[in-house]
C-alpha cells in the first residue's frame, strides 16, 4: 500500500481546527501533520500531531513576506524534507469541509487515475485576465491554474516541483528580487506540471461520488452552521467559515458579484 499522509497548512490552531483534524484522522485512515507558518509567532499544536514549521531559507527558496498564502506549495517541499519516504502528499487547509459519513473513499478514491502525480478539483489553461498570468508566462508562456486548498502530490512530483522553485528562486534573487513578482503557488504549479507532463487528475475523475462543482471554489462562502445542519451530502465545500467571519466575506462576495454584474 503506498504511504500517504495529509499536510494541514495553516498559521493558527484553535479548538475548531483540532476537531476538524481529529475527525480527518478518525474517518480517512491516514496521519495527519501540521506545516506551520510561524513567521508571524508560534503556533501552538497538540503534542500527540506532528507539525513541519515552513522555512524557506532552510529549503532554498524566496523567503516572500507572506509565503504562508501566497507559496502553498512551500508546505509540501517542507513535509517532503522531513518525510521523504511518503508516497503521496494531500494539502488542505483549514477551511475545506469533507461533507461525508466517511472521508476514506474520497481520500483511497475510485476512479481509473488514483495514482496520478497531481490530484487537483480542476485545472484548466488560464486567460490573460487572471492576476497572476504576467507572474508565471514570464518563465512558462503556457499557464495554467488549479486549486492547492486540497490536493495531492506524488513523491516524485513533490521533488520535481521542489527543485524547479529552488531553481526559480535563486533567478529571481538575482534578476528581479520585487517581491510582487514572484509567481504564486497555483500558476507556478499549474505551469509545471504541464510543462513536465505530470498525470493529472481533478476530484470528478479521482472519486467521482464526491461532489465538488459549485461548492468548492476560492471566493463563495459557506457557513458552518448551515453545514452542520444539513448532514452529509458527499460534497466537498471551501471555504467554509463560521460567526462573525462568515458574515463578513459573504458580504465581500456579493459585493464583489454585484461589480461584476455592472
Amino acid at each position: 500500500m503506498p504511504r500517504e499522509v495529509i499536510v494541514l497548512r495553516t498559521n493558527h490552531y484553535d479548538a475548531a481546527t483540532d476537531v476538524f483534524i481529529r475527525g480527518i484522522m478518525k474517518t480517512s485512515g491516514r496521519r495527519v501533520v501540521i506545516a506551520a507558518d510561524e513567521h508571524a509567532g508560534p503556533v501552538q499544536t497538540p503534542l500527540d500531531i506532528r507539525k513541519i514549521t515552513i522555512n524557506p531559507d532552510f529549503l532554498g527558496l524566496f523567503s516572500h513576506p507572506n509565503f504562508g498564502w501566497r507559496c502553498g506549495d512551500y508546505s509540501l517541499y517542507a513535509a517532503l524534507t522531513a518525510m521523504p519516504d511518503i508516497d503521496f502528499f494531500w494539502l488542505i487547509e483549514p477551511d475545506v469541509r469533507i461533507n461525508a459519513l466517511n472521508s476514506k473513499a474520497f481520500f483511497d478514491g475510485s476512479g481509473y487515475n488514483t495514482d496520478a502525480d497531481f490530484v487537483t478539483p480542476w485545472f484548466v489553461a488560464s486567460s490573460k485576465e487572471w492576476f497572476w498570468y504576467d507572474r508565471i508566462a514570464t518563465y512558462y508562456p503556457n499557464v495554467y491554474n488549479c486549486m492547492l486548498q486540497l490536493c495531492r502530490f506524488s513523491r516524485s512530483a513533490a521533488i520535481k516541483l521542489r527543485e524547479v522553485r529552488s531553481a526559480l528562486s535563486q533567478h529571481f534573487l538575482a534578476n528581479i528580487s520585487d517581491p510582487d513578482l514572484w509567481p504564486n503557488d497555483e500558476s507556478f504549479v499549474g505551469a509545471v506540471a504541464k510543462t513536465q507532463e505530470f498525470s493529472i487528475e481533478t476530484f470528478s475523475g479521482h472519486a467521482p461520488t464526491f461532489i465538488t462543482d459549485k461548492t468548492f471554489t476560492f471566493t463563495q462562502p459557506f457557513s458552518e452552521r448551515w453545514l452542520k445542519a444539513k448532514g452529509p451530502d458527499n460534497a466537498i465545500y471551501h471555504p467554509v467559515v463560521s460567526g462573525p467571519k462568515f458574515h463578513e466575506r459573504r458580504g465581500q462576495f456579493l459585493k464583489d458579484l454585484s461589480h461584476l454584474s455592472e
